[in-house]
């Protein structure tokens, strides 16, 4: 690994080397900390003549909200600075945002002046273009054409569908064999990027940079820009859409989510003394291992299950409770807790936690997040802290629980203008529709006119059972039968897929 023209004390110099030298890879690229805009000028000339340039924001936040401060609307999150490679070996980090040793910061006007000018004349790279893109918009640098930016998140799902890892680190490691720098490697364990020093922070942004050029051009050897070129492209056109859609808040009724939560605490309370009374004593009702004892072992319930988990406990998940709910009281009043606890633990409190002072809420849409090719709504502990609610919006209750009716979360959901209707709408048939529109197939598209339920098929002489949805099933097979490395799995998932396909030849031919 170079270290190019950094000029920081001995100390930290050795320091970095040690660390970055346990990485193979590294050792044959040169990292710059960019210390002039006539130099950074100068490279933007040459990504333009190149044609191609990853560009990568180092921010000290993960929104890409606005906010008015002093009567003018300012970015949430803070561009800290920019990490840009448009060759292998070679990466520049521009600081503009440092709060440590913030003399290294360029001008950040005349930075933004340069990004925008790369932005307008080469092909930009990024890795997750949804946040860059939006985020780069808050700076008023505007990128609105899909054929003027690549994004290897979106070409990494296209290489491996059945991927779950869509970050960086772990497509460079996987894909490539380059593991990357820890943050905390290089800063001692600070999270923040504006509060370590540009001397520090601009090998681990480069490494950055270059490793999303990695991706690319791996991508590019396997030809999936080519293969896949429709989806691509349509990919790319729906990360505009997606920013739009993150861009409107949703409305919460305070009010109405307050008394709401105020009722399932009184009645989570009278529950927790109800079941205290059938046991005869007290224990954690949140805890397996206690309650798969008392109900089991304690008041010998009849256990559904053949097994134990791994470690010889009871399982006594929702799936489980739910086989002798009605054979006894007291499962009836744990299933009923513990609705009311995720009601009021993993929805209600962080919604009132994440809401702005003017009652709205910001949802987070991943358009890579599922096998289908359907949006997630990623949830969970880090999202709320940075704009977003950390609620999963998919996964919340269509309707309340049958016993507190009066615990309805989505009139929770309420219009800007109380003069609009807020409405519901379900796509009907939707893979169906889109499997119709790419294969032009005649016979399909005249049963779509006509009203047929694709997904829903009858009792036939097949063995084929009501409700079973064909391309649920395709997928399974493909998924899990043909990627087998058993052979008599794979054998028999050919059968049944054939048998699936002369289903669907004779009912459409």
């Amino acid at each position: 690994m170079a270290i190019v023209n950094i000029g920081f004390s001995e100390f930290l110099e050795d320091n970095i080397k040690e660390i970055t030298d346990k990485y193979d890879w590294m050792k044959t690229r040169t990292f710059k900390l960019c210390k002039t805009i006539e130099e950074f000028k100068e490279f933007i000339d040459k990504a333009i003549e190149f044609g191609h340039c990853v560009l990568d924001l180092e921010t000290n936040g993960l929104s890409t909200r606005i906010k008015k401060v002093d009567n003018k609307i300012v970015s949430v999150t803070t561009i800290v600075g920019f990490c840009l490679c448009y060759d292998t070996t070679f990466a520049i980090y521009v600081p503009i945002n440092h709060l440590e040793d913030a003399e290294y910061n360029l001008p950040e006007k005349k930075t933004l002046d340069e990004i925008k000018r790369l932005c307008t004349n080469c092909k930009v790279i990024f890795h997750n273009a949804k946040y860059d893109v939006a985020l780069l918009k808050n700076y008023g640098i505007i990128i609105s054409d899909y054929k003027m930016f690549e994004d290897t998140i979106i070409l990494g799902r296209l290489y491996d569908a059945g991927t779950k890892e869509t970050g960086l680190k772990k497509l460079s490691e996987k894909l490539l064999n380059q593991p990357m720098l820890e943050l905390k490697e290089v800063t001692g364990g600070e999270n923040r990027f504006d509060l370590i020093s540009p001397n520090v922070g601009y090998i681990y942004g480069g490494s950055d940079a270059i490793c999303t050029f990695d991706l690319y051009k791996f991508f590019e050897k396997q030809d999936i820009i080519k293969q896949q070129e429709f989806i691509y492209n349509l990919e790319k056109r729906i990360v505009f859409v997606v920013i739009e859609m993150e861009s409107h808040l949703i409305k919460i009724n305070i009010p109405y989510l307050l008394e709401i939560r105020k009722k399932a605490e009184e009645r989570i309370e009278k529950l927790t003394k109800e079941i205290y009374e059938l046991v005869n004593h007290e224990f954690n009702i949140d805890s397996p291992l206690q309650l798969g004892k008392i109900l089991f072992d304690e008041l010998e319930y009849e256990y559904p299950q053949k097994r134990k988990t791994t470690t010889g406990q009871y399982i006594t998940d929702d799936k489980t409770m739910k086989k002798i709910a009605e054979k006894y009281p007291l499962v009836q009043k744990i299933l009923e807790y513990r609705n009311l606890k995720k009601l009021t633990g993993t929805y209600i409190k962080k919604l009132l936690l994440n809401t702005d002072k003017e009652g709205f809420v910001k949802l987070s849409f991943n358009q890579v997040g599922t096998d289908t090719g359907r949006f997630s709504s990623p949830g969970g502990a880090g999202l709320e802290i940075d704009g977003y609610s950390g609620v999963n919006f998919q996964s919340m209750p269509k309707k309340p629980d049958k016993k507190n009716p009066e615990l309805d979360l989505r009139k929770a959901f309420t219009v800007r203008d109380p003069s609009k209707t807020m409405v519901a709408i379900d796509y009907e048939n939707e893979e169906m529709r889109v499997a119709t529109n790419l294969s032009n197939e005649t016979v399909w598209i005249d049963a779509i006119k006509k009203g047929v339920d694709f997904t829903i098929y009858k009792k036939t002489p097949d063995g084929l059972q009501n409700e079973i949805t064909l391309f649920a099933l395709w997928g399974k097979l493909i998924q899990e039968g043909l990627q087998s490395e058993n052979k008599d799995i794979i054998i028999l998932a050919k059968q049944l897929k054939s048998k699936v396909v002369n289903i669907q030849l004779r009912e459409f031919p």
